[in-house]
């Protein structure tokens, strides 16, 4: 490869004959623009708090973004922090609508192209919510992400699972340990 391709740009290739030493030049395609979007996979006592991290990676240069994280209807969402992975804080549905929306927009209508951790949603699981695997999941209409010339930017999603486990009796301070703290807090 003589020449890399970029997103706006074809790259090259150049041949050349072992025998006769004659070369050939041809054309790489673009890069395709194409973002990921990872979900963590969490374990959590019912009773407790978890936290699911979002992901953006792969980001090829965005200028607007909008997605829907939908979550199951007995996890209640209690907090999301952003962690300025672009230069201007998201918005976002109420909290206690499923499914929770993000929503961004480069202040400057530029394309941003950081990668890394977008958002943690901290989620309270019931201590009546069955035992099992539950899907985080997020969605999106493909016209809304897109880059400075209107050009929608598809996301490749990577959903994740939190799983539910029982929780341990005895350990009320849930620290996964059953000591003397718990026994200070039950006298309480």
């Amino acid at each position: 490869v003589t020449k890399e391709p970029t997103y706006t740009e074809p790259g090259e290739i150049k041949y050349t004959c072992s025998l006769c030493g004659d070369t050939r030049t041809e054309s790489v395609p673009c890069k395709e623009k194409k973002g990921k979007l990872t979900i963590s996979n969490e374990t959590v006592r019912a009773g407790d708090e978890v936290t699911v991290k979002l992901y953006l990676d792969e980001n090829p240069g965005i200028t607007a973004l909008s997605i829907n994280v939908n979550f199951p209807n007995r996890f209640i969402l209690k907090d999301v922090q952003y962690m300025g992975l672009f230069p201007n804080q998201p918005s976002s549905s109420p909290m206690n609508y499923n499914p929770f929306t993000v929503s961004w927009a480069s202040p400057t209508s530029t394309d941003i192209d950081n990668t890394g951790l977008f958002a943690i949603l901290t989620f309270d699981v019931g201590i009546d919510v069955p035992l099992a695997d539950y899907p985080i999941t997020v969605t999106y209409n493909a016209e809304n992400i897109f880059d400075s010339a209107f050009v929608n930017v598809p996301l490749d999603i990577e959903n994740g699972t939190v799983s539910v486990l029982k929780p341990t009796p005895g350990d009320v301070n849930r620290d996964g340990n059953i000591n003397m703290k718990d026994l200070v807090l039950i006298q309480q």
